[in-house]
């Protein structure tokens, strides 16, 4: 399968062309666009079989929306081609990414499946510390704004040729070749990427098993202001948070996340019947953000 993701890809006014040779290789084809300028050449291409639709949604405060993609009317189209897209049964996911705390994600749900969104086809996730969402100034790990699958069955390819292990990974240091350098099929099956995928995959494992200091006064600790741990003195981080295939955000397992949720990860949907619960919770802080 090959997405086509940006930046926006609406802008390459080759894009139909693209999603058409795609599709005749046999290919299954999602584009990931923020549905602010939808043409009709995309339009007549979304129509394809196997094409498939994905687009970011916020909020459903207007401005605060504008605020955060610092488009003004981007709520606006982005929520009619929404509804046109469901509308016209092209197949939708929606992603929403909390950046801010005043948007009301559970109010967005709503809002999404009153237009005819799939509540199965919405998925939140957290900001990720790349792109626009780097904060600048602050020193961070790059590989913790990576999802957990990265490599694992997919790799990205930017705008001039460089293949990454994911579409987060834009750090130089995740460069595994250039399909300006050599075929695709040969950066596939390189050592380069060999190696960073089993880099990546000891990262991750570390990454959902790493010790950290819960003693009083310590950084981690609740009472400052610290994510807190599983129970006793060292136990699973709670501030990083591995992602599904959906990429939607989930506790690294402790066991007692809230509310538990089972199946699949925590992800409530407000107003929507709760799923089994299984009793009892254990002991131990609540996993954040909810």
């Amino acid at each position: 399968m090959v997405q086509f993701i940006g930046g926006e890809p609406t802008l390459d006014t080759d894009l139909p062309r693209l999603i058409e040779h795609s599709v005749g290789l046999g290919l299954e084809v999602e584009l990931y666009s923020n549905l602010y300028v939808v043409t009709p050449r995309v339009w007549a291409a979304m129509e394809l079989p196997g094409v498939t639709l994905a687009t970011s949604y916020y909020t459903t405060d207007p401005d605060l929306h504008d605020f955060i993609t610092t488009r003004t009317g981007s709520h606006r189209r982005t929520r009619s081609n929404i509804r046109k897209a469901v509308e016209q049964g092209v197949a939708l996911r929606v992603g929403i990414i909390e950046v801010n705390p005043e948007q009301d994600i559970d109010a967005a749900i709503e809002e999404l499946i009153s237009l005819g969104v799939d509540a199965e086809a919405i998925n939140v996730d957290r900001m990720r510390e790349v792109g626009r969402g780097d904060k600048g100034g602050e020193e961070h790990n790059a590989d913790d704004a990576l999802c957990g699958g990265c490599a694992d069955g997919v790799v990205a390819v930017l705008a001039d040729g460089t293949v990454k292990p994911c579409v987060f990974a834009r750090d130089a240091k995740y460069s595994v070749g250039a399909i300006d350098m050599a075929d695709l099929g040969e950066v596939l099956g390189g050592p380069r990427l060999r190696r960073e995928r089993t880099r990546l995959t000891e990262t991750f494992a570390a990454r959902a098993e790493l010790e950290v200091d819960c003693s009083p006064g310590s950084p981690c600790a609740p009472a400052s202001g610290g994510p807190g741990c599983a129970p006793a003195q060292t136990g699973v981080r709670s501030d990083i948070q591995n992602c599904g295939p959906a990429c939607s955000p989930s506790c690294i397992p402790v066991g007692n996340c809230n509310p538990v949720v089972n199946p699949p990860a925590c992800n409530p949907i407000s107003g929507h019947p709760p799923r089994p619960e299984p009793e009892p919770r254990p002991p131990g802080p609540i996993c954040n953000p909810y």
